[in-house]
């Protein structure tokens, strides 16, 4: 009995040692080979800064064959901050992969074509595109606060947001970890916080910590159809749904979308605390409750995982409502951009990204409703 005993502890310690090794192992890979490719290590942001990438692209229609991928000094996309910044009315345009536009050439991109609008009017407009690829509010809310972003002093700031947001319920740990309740001593908090928190030191010290947790929030997206695919809606299979699954996921986001809300309102506070005047961008996308004008194709009844487009669309709409009531609230510019873009696949190369003509009409309506507002924000 004593033998047996002592043979399951050497093969509980060898098992340990072994997991240890090779925990550090895949540490030591995941540094070496993807450390500057992860842009948050728990809540502190990291950026590729005067990065120039060539994409061949021989896959995805309506984007340019050899796509150039430009970031500045700052780690955006956009001129560099000007000698004299103070002369320039600075704009930043914050959200996820619909801003950052990675696949959409320099130039190209709806900021870079903004920016050629808005100067067509107005002088000294320097404009940069912080859009991060898979940024949720919360990843906007750690950028918002770090200093490198604050002594840019924007005046303004447009976030296209929405889309990595729903079904996003990892977000509410995040949130939970936001709200400094760890003033408490952590031996007199509950276990799920005791735990927690162990963990969150582990992923913001640990890069395979990181990794894991961002091929994760990847699989996620992937699971949502929000990741870059090239899709041919003619060649998408159909599907009608109950009545009753469209009240099960639209009651499901309920209480993702108050916490959407809280996180939203944070940004608020946040932009106006730097005196930075926030201007909201609703989320357009391919999917709808109509028919694609371009092909014929009735969108309500495109499958898009267990869901269908019409679907998808309202859920994506729980979000838009609540940006557009929060707006109003908090008497905060509104570009209602799903409400005004058309739900046309010759606009989009998979569901909620833009091709070109798409970054194109993006540009074409936020300019004339910025026009508006930059009229009433500009000092003469």
């Amino acid at each position: 009995m004593l033998i047996t005993m002592k043979n399951t502890f050497k093969n509980m310690v060898a098992l340990l040692i072994g997991l240890i090794v090779s925990f550090l192992i895949a540490e030591v890979v995941v540094r070496y080979f993807y450390a500057d490719k992860i842009r948050i290590r728990g809540e502190k942001l990291s950026l590729a800064r005067n990065l120039r990438m060539v994409i061949d692209n021989h896959t995805i229609p309506g984007l340019d064959p050899v796509v150039l991928h430009s970031k500045n000094s700052l780690g955006f996309r956009g001129p560099p901050l000007p000698e004299h910044p103070d002369a320039y009315y600075k704009i930043i345009t914050v959200g996820g992969s619909t801003t950052e536009s990675t696949y959409i050439s320099d130039g190209k991109t709806w900021p870079d074509l903004l920016t050629k609008k808005i100067e067509t009017n107005f002088k000294n407009i320097w404009l940069n595109n912080a859009g991060l690829e898979g940024h949720s509010t919360f990843g906007h809310k750690i950028l918002l606060e770090d200093s490198f972003f604050r002594e840019i002093h924007p005046q303004m700031i447009l976030f296209l947001i929405g889309i990595n947001d729903m079904r996003r319920s990892d977000l509410v740990i995040g949130d939970q970890r936001t709200l400094k309740q760890h003033d408490t001593p952590w031996i007199e908090l509950p276990l799920e916080m005791q735990v927690r928190t162990i963990l969150f030191q582990i992923v913001d010290h640990s890069e395979l910590s990181n990794f894991l947790l961002n091929l994760y929030r990847y699989l996620k997206a992937k699971r949502q159809g929000i990741i870059h695919h090239t899709i041919d809606v003619k060649q998408l299979p159909l599907q009608e749904l109950p009545t009753q699954h469209y009240k099960e996921v639209l009651a499901s986001n309920a209480e993702l979308v108050t916490k959407y809300q809280e996180r939203v309102l944070h940004l608020i506070h946040l932009s106006r605390e730097m005196k930075s005047v926030p201007v909201f961008i609703t989320q357009p996308s391919l999917l709808g409750c109509e028919t694609d004008t371009d092909t014929g194709v009735n969108l309500a009844q495109v499958r898009v995982g267990q869901d269908n487009g019409c679907l998808r669309w309202q859920e994506l709409e729980l979000y838009n409502d609540a940006l557009r009531k929060l707006s109003r609230q908090q008497s905060v510019y509104l570009i209602d951009l799903a409400k005004e873009f058309p739900h046309r696949s010759s606009y989009f190369y998979d569901f909620y990204h833009f091709n070109n003509a798409g970054s194109e009409a993006v540009a074409n309506i936020i300019s004339q409703r910025l026009h508006a507002i930059l009229e009433k924000e500009i000092p003469l």
